[in-house]
C-alpha cells in the first residue's frame, strides 16, 4: 500500500501512519498496536516560535513598565554613533562585570553638559540588563518628590520603585530645592543603597560639585545626599561629542540646503 493523501496537511504512510505533508515527518507512533499522537518538525518549529513570541512579548512589557518613555526604550549600544569610544568601553566592561558591581551595590554616575549623550548611555545599560533578566525602573527625582506628595499611597508607590535591582534616575541636580523635596530625596536615596539596589544616575554637575556638596556642613541634607551617592557611584564623564550640537546643525544645514533651493 502507497501513500494516501488525507487531507492538504497529511497523508496515511505505507505503514498506516499519519504524516505531516509539509515535513514529511510522522504525526503518530505505534506502540504494541496503538496509535499516540506525536508532534511533527512543523508542529514543534511552530511551538517554539510561540514560545519565542512569548518571551519577547512579555520581555516588551516588562521594558514598558521599567522605561515608559518610547524613545528611551529604544536606545542601545547598537545605535551608538561611536563618537565617544572611550565612554562606551567603560560602559560595556562595567556590564561585563555587572554581577560583581550589582553584588556591592556599585553603580555610575554619567556627568558632563547638556546635549553630550548621558541620558542615551544610561539607557542603553538599562536596556541591555532588562534584556537579560533584571529589574529596571528609570525615574528621575522630581517625579520621586511627587509620589512622595501622596500622602495616601507615595509611601507604597515608592517601595515598588525601591523593589527594582537598578535604579536609573535622569538629570540628578535639577528638581527643585525645598526642605520637603530634599528630605524626601535622602530618604529614596538612603533606602535605595541601604538595599543593596545599583543606581544609574546622570548629571550635568561635575563629581567636584558632588564632593564640594557632601563636605558642606552647613547644609546636611545636601550633603548626605551626595556622600550617599559618590560612595556607591563611580564618576564617568561623557563629554567628548556635543551630540545635539551637532544635531542641531546638522537640521540648520538640510533647512539652509531646502530654502536656498539647493539640492539636498
Amino acid at each position: 500500500m502507497g501513500e494516501v493523501k488525507l487531507s492538504d496537511n497529511e497523508f496515511l504512510n505505507a505503514e498506516g501512519i499519519i504524516c505531516c505533508s509539509k515535513c514529511k515527518e510522522p504525526k503518530q507512533s505505534e506502540y504494541e498496536g496503538h496509535k499516540y499522537p506525536i508532534m511533527c518538525k512543523c508542529r514543534r518549529d511552530r511551538l517554539e516560535e510561540e514560545e519565542l513570541e512569548e518571551k519577547r512579548r512579555k520581555l516588551e512589557d516588562r521594558r514598558i513598565q521599567s522605561i515608559p518613555n518610547a524613545k528611551l526604550r529604544s536606545f542601545t549600544f547598537d545605535k551608538d554613533d561611536q563618537q565617544d569610544k572611550e565612554t562606551t568601553t567603560i560602559l560595556k566592561r562595567y556590564l561585563s562585570k555587572f554581577v560583581e558591581m550589582k553584588a556591592k551595590g556599585l553603580g555610575l554616575l554619567l556627568w558632563g553638559s547638556v546635549g553630550t549623550g548621558k541620558t542615551f548611555y544610561a539607557h542603553c545599560i538599562a536596556n541591555e540588563l532588562i534584556n537579560v533578566g533584571y529589574s529596571v525602573k528609570s525615574t528621575s527625582l522630581s517625579n520621586i518628590v511627587q509620589i512622595a506628595q501622596d500622602f495616601e499611597n507615595g509611601e507604597m508607590s515608592i517601595n515598588k520603585i525601591l523593589q527594582n535591582q537598578i535604579i536609573l534616575i535622569d538629570d540628578v541636580g535639577t528638581e527643585r530645592q525645598t526642605t520637603f523635596a530634599n528630605e524626601q530625596i535622602y530618604n529614596f536615596i538612603d533606602k535605595a543603597t541601604s538595599l543593596n539596589r545599583v543606581l544609574i544616575l546622570t548629571t550635568n554637575f561635575m563629581p567636584k560639585e558632588f564632593e564640594e556638596a557632601a563636605q558642606d556642613t552647613a547644609d546636611l541634607v545636601h550633603a548626605r545626599i551626595y556622600s550617599r551617592i559618590l560612595e556607591k557611584c563611580y564618576p564617568v564623564k561623557v563629554n567628548k561629542i556635543k551630540h545635539r550640537d551637532a544635531l542641531k546643525e546638522e537640521n540648520r544645514q538640510f533647512m539652509k540646503n531646502l530654502l536656498q533651493g539647493e539640492e539636498v
